[in-house]
């Protein structure tokens, strides 16, 4: 896994610039409803997708996820404990980016979820931290509050009478974290070693070292737990849990009115302009055509660029991992058919998803990968579902080389619309 230092250029953005409000806490049970869409909508012209540019798409993640931080705080606070869960489990159903929920941040998955399992460890509310522990959703690839999710759910399964066959699967976890992040850490060391300054991963050593902490507490807190009785005292276990803890870091914000008080969810997804390219032996393909579950589309800039290379070299060998979970990969560059087939003479022969010419940069440009004033386009990299919806996006002056990341995050981005569209089904 390999994750870039971003530029002032363009970023990931969702094809978001209207805000439309669900309602917050204060209205009822948000966990019982369907929310169609997200909070914003995506501008076209012509068929051109606007992207947001890069401050402009931080500031609205960063605020957002703050926000929603605050609205689950909020609810805890007034004991609206139905509300708060709702709330964390619309964060935790958002796209997710290495940028943005990542493993040295916070974002809409990793602050409400860190909230909410507080919120339900001092009310004691055991079968909804079991619950939400065992939830797929809930694993945010974030070792910290990984850690957190497990230590929660060991007091709650101890609580229930069920920690006996458990407590040692939950340590395996946490160990299985410990080693997850020295691995990770050891690859982006071995990174940095080889790469140039602006390539370098940025590594926020304290939080490390914090999470290194709180997994080895987190074992130490569940051997606790196996040697306790029954009769234990909740609370002084509960202060246990909270060892190491760290603060969420949702910053100050204002107190709203009953009319302000409102959750913009994000994650609507625009259709993606339909185009037809050939490739180097003269074949053309409609972005329409292409089957299975979901598409990702690969925007590079063609054989000269040396990062691009790399890309494809990283994508080459996950190819079946992708296609057993029915994605495919399509691969667009401004290379005329010719130059595309000396890109895969160079491969050996070795690339096995097909890349198509763009060499007129017409469907560069509709994906909104032309800057004006800039003589080469930006990369990009999108996540298309089976009905032609952008589920994700990469935009950036580097292409997206976090393939592991990117075969996880695709394939529950999939599983949740496919569960969107059986529900509809079931509703109709």
């Amino acid at each position: 896994m390999r994750r870039f230092k971003r530029t002032n250029l363009m970023q990931f953005a969702f094809l978001m610039l209207g805000v439309a409000s669900i309602l917050g806490c204060e209205s009822g049970d948000l966990s019982s409803r369907t929310v169609s869409g997200g909070a914003f909508e995506a501008e076209t012209d012509d068929d051109v997708l606007v992207l947001l540019a890069t401050p402009a798409a931080d500031e609205v993640w960063d605020q957002s996820a703050k926000s929603t931080a605050h609205f689950v705080a909020d609810c805890l606070s007034r004991e609206q404990l139905s509300e708060a869960t709702g709330l964390t489990k619309q964060a935790l159903a958002l796209p997710r980016h290495p940028d943005r929920n990542d493993h040295f941040g916070w974002g809409h998955a990793t602050m409400s979820l860190s909230l909410l399992l507080d919120g339900l460890v001092k009310a004691e509310r055991w079968d909804d931290l079991i619950e939400i522990g065992l939830d797929s959703a809930a694993k945010v690839g974030n070792e910290y509050v990984e850690s957190q999710r497990i230590r929660a759910m060991a007091l709650a399964h101890w609580k229930k009478r069920q920690f006996k066959f458990r407590s040692r699967l939950l340590i395996k976890e946490l160990e299985g974290l410990e080693k997850s992040l020295n691995a990770r850490m050891d690859e982006y060391q071995d990174w940095n070693e080889i790469n140039s300054p602006e390539d370098l991963i940025e590594i926020d050593w304290a939080f490390v070292e914090a999470t290194k902490k709180h997994i080895k507490s987190s074992v130490a807190f569940i051997e606790k737990l196996e040697q306790a009785q029954p009769s234990a005292d909740v609370a002084v276990l509960r202060k246990g849990y909270l060892e190491s803890k760290l603060e969420v870091p949702y910053g100050e914000q204002k107190a709203l009115s009953a009319a302000e008080d409102r959750f913009g969810e994000l994650g609507l997804h625009p259709t993606a302009p339909d185009f037809r390219l050939g490739d180097d032996a003269g074949n053309t393909f409609s972005l329409s055509e292409t089957g299975g579950r979901g598409t990702l589309v690969v925007f590079y800039l063609g054989r000269t660029c040396f990062h691009c290379a790399m890309q494809l070299k990283e994508f080459a060998p996950r190819f079946e991992e992708f296609e057993q979970r029915g994605i495919s990969i399509l691969g667009v560059s401004q290379d005329t058919p010719q130059q595309l087939s000396k890109a895969v003479e160079a491969f050996n022969g070795r690339i096995p998803f097909t890349l198509w010419s763009d060499s007129e940069k017409k469907v560069f440009r509709q994906y909104g990968l032309i800057v004006d004033g800039q003589e080469d386009p930006l990369h990009g990299t999108f996540l298309i579902g089976q009905n032609g919806e952008v589920l994700w996006y990469d935009v950036d002056a580097d292409p997206f080389l976090d393939i592991s990341f990117l075969l996880q995050e695709s394939d529950r981005l999939l599983d949740r619309a496919e569960g969107s569209k059986q529900a509809a089904k079931a509703i109709q």
